[in-house]
């Protein structure tokens, strides 16, 4: 979302790392003067853990598609500095989350703001038919719980007989002499229900829980492998899901975008890990949209994407889009709460992040990657969703300096070389900006990774693939005399013919024949 200078706030292009918090965090609770010190002050470590499941993510190039092994991968970084949050294991224990709605009104109908409001009724008539009803063996149930001890509990269970599916009701009022309980059983969709339903919702003398999985709902609870096994079923059928919606949807943006907005949706409602759930289905959001060369997205709210209908959902994410874009152009984003009945609108500050520069660095390798295939789009696809690609970004030209390349391309060098005295001679070439050497230092070796990593800059660092070694060898020609794997010589000499790579003799042969013409 461009706007025009005399209203947009703008910051100097050098100043784009100190809005990338806004990538990390609930932005909706700077509000509440939560800042990013205040996420590594509750949890240490948390913005390097962030940063880190991030390039894991975009790493993977996702060729076979979606998997539980990417998502439990991803997981496992952004959680690493929370042991007890089990880094990449899927939950072996039930567990919940709460749902506060937007429509949230008192007794006398007053209306009254949910904190951080994270559903609607719509989206609870969404999650009722996809988890209750459509589900082959439902393993959710509802808790709603009273604000006061005098009040009645109600459990919300699915229920599914020979002839029909619904949902039971169960009412629980404590009482001097202990509990006192009745069980009411309502199809799917009666008027009935439906009133009870949703002047539960809507009641702050309720607070409404989400569960998945209970000593009712799953016969072998106390194994607690078996709920793991079931959390990576439900989440390979989910991933099989999104596999093969994107691929029927072709080249259909909107479609697309719809279906990643449902699918992270679903992901949060399963709630597959015993915590961090939330902010590893935003950072796989982002990765999905990359993927389709869709612009990111800064979420107000990550939890949005639990409970609120796939169209609420969807307009959350293209706001989110919008407020991307307009950061790519060194805009400070206009974020608006607008589930707040105030209309809530949150100052976005610059700060510095607490975390290693080489992290930061490959986070924004991210984000240039992500604008540069904007760019190489034209302006049909983007206005589908309601963006707008500026011509030109300042920041842009930052990231496409040569010393940016460079810099980059040290980064990802150290980063596969680790700590192996045997690369040193090709990272120092590097370093001392002789490309060509470590071209053919990689190539000596067969070094596939480290190849394919050099060549993907020989454009933006005008590498010469055919500068020979002092004994007179090209790359082609170290590869070609290389005593590797013939598969992988095969790979390497395909990998350097697309750049025009050529051995000695050739390059000898092409001399000859251009002083004979001459």
């Amino acid at each position: 979302m461009h706007t025009d200078d005399s209203t947009s706030k703008k910051f100097p292009a050098e100043d784009f790392k100190k809005y990338l918090h806004l990538f990390l965090i609930d932005i909706i609770k700077l509000s509440s003067a939560d800042n990013i010190q205040t996420f590594e002050e509750r949890e240490a470590g948390y913005t390097h853990a962030m940063l880190n499941a991030y390039n894991y993510a975009f790493n993977d190039p996702l060729t076979d598609g979606l998997s539980p092994e990417i998502i439990c991968g991803i997981h496992a970084q952004a959680l690493a500095h929370q042991p007890n949050g089990h880094p990449g294991h899927l939950k072996n224990s039930p567990n919940f989350f709460t749902v506060g709605l937007a429509e949230l009104r008192t007794p006398d109908g007053r209306i009254a703001q949910a904190i951080n409001p994270n559903g609607s009724q719509q989206g609870f008539e969404e999650f009722l038919k996809f988890w209750f009803v459509d589900k082959q063996n439902p393993f959710h149930y509802i808790h709603f719980k009273p604000t006061k001890p005098s009040g009645q509990e109600l459990f919300l269970y699915p229920f599914d007989s020979k002839r029909k599916k619904g949902l039971s009701v169960i009412f629980q009022q404590r009482q001097l002499l202990g509990v006192t309980s009745k069980t009411e059983d309502y199809s799917s969709n009666a008027t009935g229900f439906n009133k009870l339903f949703a002047s539960l919702l809507t009641n702050t003398e309720y607070k409404c829980f989400i569960n998945i999985l209970d000593n009712k709902l799953l016969p072998t609870s106390g194994n607690h492998l078996s709920i793991q096994k079931l959390m990576k079923k439900e989440l390979k059928d989910l991933c099989n899901s999104y596999n093969e919606a994107v691929s029927k949807a072709g080249t259909n943006d909107e479609q697309i975008l719809r279906i990643i907005v449902q699918h992270i949706k679903s992901f949060n409602q399963l709630h597959p890990f015993s915590d961090g759930n939330c902010r590893t289905f935003y950072i796989l959001l982002n990765r999905l949209l990359a993927k389709h060369n869709l612009p990111l997205c800064l979420i107000i709210d990550p939890n949005r994407l639990e409970m609120l209908s796939t169209d609420e959902a969807l307009e959350v994410v293209k706001k989110g889009q919008q407020d991307y874009l307009a950061l790519m152009n060194n805009e400070i984003p206009s974020i608006v709460d607008t589930l707040n009945s105030t209309q809530l609108e949150i100052a976005v500050d610059p700060m510095e992040l607490p975390a290693p520069p080489q992290a930061i660095d490959s986070f924004v390798a991210i984000i240039e990657e992500n604008i540069l295939s904007l760019k190489s789009n034209n302006d049909d696809q983007n206005s589908k969703i309601g963006t707008h690609i500026e011509p030109q970004f300042s920041f842009l030209h930052q990231l496409n300096s040569e010393q940016h390349h460079h810099e980059r391309l040290m980064t990802k060098a150290k980063k596969l070389c680790g700590d192996n005295e045997h690369f040193m001679p090709l990272l120092n070439a590097i370093d001392k900006k002789d490309y060509s050497l470590a071209l053919r230092k990689a190539s000596s070796i067969v070094n596939l990774p480290l190849l394919k990593l050099i060549l993907s800059y020989q454009e933006k660092l005008k590498i010469d693939v055919n500068i020979p070694s002092s004994n007179g060898y090209t790359a082609l020609d170290w590869v070609m005399k290389s005593n590797s794997p013939k598969k992988d010589i095969e790979e390497a000499t395909v990998m350097l013919r697309k750049f025009e790579a050529l051995s000695s003799d050739e390059i000898t042969s092409n001399l000859s024949i251009t002083k004979a013409n001459f």
